[in-house]
């Protein structure tokens, strides 16, 4: 088989259309990658943020009767030992929501929900979107590799096209590769043998 026929077979027409493909599918294999835990981050912000808004709101009566004006410091104190609790989730819940995030509007959990269910879709699609860039890219990285060996390395440096890395480099003939996998060999043998 020659390469010509190779690339066509792939449906490419020639090798710097193949290369290209494979070097687009590796930058959407790579966004998909970055994205993911930026995804994910966010999602676990917004979560947390979310958790915090309904800490905030359940304990917000109590927060507001302890500090009522006008109110002896017996009573004051009776009425925090009883709502304790309630009284420092509400303290941690504001310092979260105003001092950390310093958010100037306070948000309401309809639109944290909506904000939470598009993220999750979100991270839904770039799981089920990984695979399927991953065996495109590992398809595309054998073709062109599988071409460039059709080709032969050399024709290849001559016509100016970049490598791409595989077992063989620029520079590197086919004897240097079957070298190193003698000397591996040659390795493992001895390693066997010592044990």
């Amino acid at each position: 088989m020659t390469a010509g026929s190779y690339i066509q077979q792939l449906g490419y027409t020639d090798i710097q259309s193949l290369h290209t493909a494979y070097m687009d599918s590796a930058k959407d294999l790579n966004k998909i990658i970055r994205q993911q835990p930026e995804v994910k981050k966010e999602l676990k912000n917004l979560r947390e943020l979310k958790n915090q808004v309904e800490i905030y709101r359940k304990t917000a009566d109590n927060f507001k009767k302890y500090n009522a004006p006008r109110q002896l410091a017996y009573f004051k104190n009776q009425f925090f030992e009883k709502h304790k609790a309630d009284i420092e989730a509400h303290k941690i819940a504001r310092e979260y929501i105003y001092d950390e995030l310093k958010l100037t509007k306070f948000p309401s959990l309809k639109q944290l929900n909506e904000n939470i269910s598009k993220l999750a879709e979100a991270e839904k699609q770039l799981r089920e979107e990984l695979p399927t860039a991953r065996e495109k890219y590992d398809a595309l990285r054998i073709s062109t590799h599988n071409a460039r060996m059709l080709l032969g390395y050399k024709n290849l440096e001559q016509r100016n096209i970049e490598p791409i890395a595989g077992i063989l480099r620029f520079g590197q003939t086919q004897s240097y590769a079957v070298k190193l996998m003698a000397k591996s060999y040659h390795m493992r043998t001895i390693r066997r043998l010592r044990n």
